[in-house]
């Protein structure tokens, strides 16, 4: 993409446009036709019976009621009755679903199940989402179901749902049936998630590349499973329904920590004092909620409001970013991909969605319908967009490592090359408490070895003494080759002639091991010198020593080899 390019979007941010608009419609067809048609029937009505009893509840004035927006006052309590069907096949149960109500349930006058309460200093006032699986004697066909319902909280969250008469095995299957594709797509945002945490981890630790989708995947895992939390499957099979009602909001509570600095790193944002402020808040909410619920002020679900706020303010710090970074972008004659702004608007407006749901109440457990479906479309563009820009980065990053090690590697050898040792010699040079130990080598007859064997086996003599002083000190020190038979090594060790001694010692023995293969004997001359930086001055002066004591080793290799 072009910088300067007063064109709103590329042929690559046309193609993945297409795509996002393309997803986005099966996404409609999937969802809204199958939710409107009147005449729609699900495969799983063909598994087995299902009566539906969402109509025909009364209460005990024979008044019809709904069964949701109950309209009661905290802990007001109520009856409601049914007359169950009397041609049932055998083994049928009632099976239903209740939000946030203490149920009883009678079968012709006689209890039969009963949800108790209770109290502890972690959980909410109210069950959570419980399902209820009752069956019904045979003997009690054409009889009258009694539920007396106890309200919890004085606002529009609680409810029965998808009540039924049918078997449990049944019911279940088809629940989840039923709801399939929002689970599918909650795997597929946590696969997502994943994915991107992994690749990011990858591309830091080959090139060391600041963060890019790290945070969109952590963001993709938390809304999955709070999103997965919300479809309901998970109580059907939980012992501890009021468990989950805690982790769905704790989830909820953390969710805006890794979008903001996913925000943060997209934007490249240098000025951090409100998106610190609105992070700390998070916490500062997250503390309230937990504490409002340790000491018996307000549960969880009375205090959820502030997770909201908490919500609302990120969106409008995140509204605010865009639209600050729109403008001066025009101003550049710059763009954004407009998939981020599609993607960003259809968060907000699923959110809303959702957020009206939830405060007027439709009776429908799963409070994450319209979120769901738009945070899977807006992750999968940015993790798209995320995705390619990692790539680049990642390519840039590995050129640049070959760059870089041309830079500092020797060519012939593979060692640290003059350049690095310079480096490595201005660096001590700075540095006020150094204690290293500079050992210096000389390569013997390479004039010789040139003339007798050709420079194809003075090249390989070069190669293997090098090869064997970096195997020799591999683990005291790096070796740098200076010159052309020259090699330096700095040893790093607490007792540094000890380590001097047993790495010369080593070098002895490969040498011999060498020579054994080779037509020439290989043969390096040795220097070491300490260098301390509160005792000598410069690093030079050591230098020099740890040359001449190569040179006097050099020296006696030549009067014994005459000998």
């Amino acid at each position: 993409m072009k910088r300067g390019n007063c064109n709103w979007y590329s042929r690559y941010d046309r193609k993945y446009l297409f795509v996002y608009i393309a997803i986005m419609i099966v996404m409609m067809v999937i969802v809204i036709i199958p939710g409107t048609s009147a005449s729609h029937k699900t495969y799983m009505d063909k598994v087995g019976e299902v009566l539906k009893a969402d109509h025909g509840w009364t209460d005990e004035n024979g008044k019809e009621v709904q069964l949701y927006n109950f309209n009661l006052n905290e802990d007001e309590t109520f009856f409601i009755y049914h007359q169950i069907p009397q041609e049932l096949p055998y083994g049928t149960s009632l099976c239903f679903g209740s939000r946030n109500i203490y149920t009883d349930v009678y079968i012709n006058d006689v209890l039969v199940e009963k949800i108790p309460e209770v109290t502890h200093m972690f959980y909410n006032k109210s069950p959570g989402t419980v399902w209820h699986f009752i069956k019904i004697p045979q003997e009690d066909y054409g009889g009258t179901i009694k539920i007396q319902i106890k309200n919890v909280y004085n606002k529009n969250c609680s409810s029965i749902n998808d009540i039924c008469f049918t078997e449990p095995a049944n019911f279940v299957l088809r629940y989840i049936m039923n709801n399939m594709f929002h689970i599918v797509l909650c795997a597929i945002m946590f696969v997502m998630g994943f994915v991107f945490i992994l690749f990011d981890l990858y591309a830091y630790l080959k090139i060391k590349k600041k963060p890019d989708i790290f945070f969109l995947g952590v963001f993709s895992v938390l809304v999955s499973l709070w999103s997965f939390f919300e479809t309901g499957v998970v109580e059907i099979f939980a012992r501890d329904t009021r468990a989950l009602q805690n982790i769905k909001i704790y989830i909820l509570a953390l969710v805006p920590v890794p979008i903001l600095y996913y925000i943060k790193h997209y934007f490249g944002m240098k000025d951090l004092k409100l998106l610190n402020l609105i992070r700390d808040f998070t916490f500062v909410v997250f503390a309230a909620c937990t504490i409002l619920k340790i000491t018996g002020i307000a549960d969880f679900l009375e205090s959820i409001f502030l997770v909201h706020i908490n919500l609302g303010i990120t969106a409008l710090f995140i509204v605010y970013q865009a639209i600050r970074r729109w403008v001066k972008n025009i101003k550049n004659h710059r763009h954004d991909s407009v998939l981020f702004y599609l993607g960003f608007i259809t968060i907000c407006v699923s959110c809303a969605i959702d957020l009206v749901r939830f405060y007027i109440g439709s009776g429908e457990t799963d409070a994450a319908l319209f979120i769901r479906l738009g945070l899977f479309a807006a992750i999968l563009c940015y993790g798209v967009l995320g995705l390619g820009s990692v790539v680049e980065k990642v390519k840039n990053g590995l050129e640049a490592e070959v760059i870089s090690k041309l830079a500092y590697h020797d060519g012939l050898t593979g060692v640290a090359n003059r350049t690095a040792y310079q480096e490595k010699v201005d660096e001590y040079e700075k540095s006020r408490h150094v204690n290293v130990g500079v050992a210096m080598f000389d390569v013997n007859n390479l004039k010789t070895i040139n003339d007798k064997y050709g420079h194809n086996s003075g090249d390989e003599l070069i190669i293997k003494s090098a090869s064997i002083i970096q195997k020799s000190f591999e683990n005291t020190g790096v070796c740098y080759r200076i010159g052309g038979d020259e090699f330096v090594v700095f040893i790093s060790s607490k007792n540094i002639e000890e380590s001097y001694k047993n790495c010369i010692e080593n070098m002895k023995t490969n040498i011999s091991n060498a020579n054994k293969s080779t037509p020439y004997d290989i043969s390096i001359a040795y220097g070491m010198a300490v260098y301390d930086s509160k005792k000598s001055s410069k690093i030079s002066d050591v230098l020099k020593v740890a040359d001449e004591r190569m040179y006097i080793c050099k020296a006696k290799i030549k009067k014994k080899n005459k000998v």
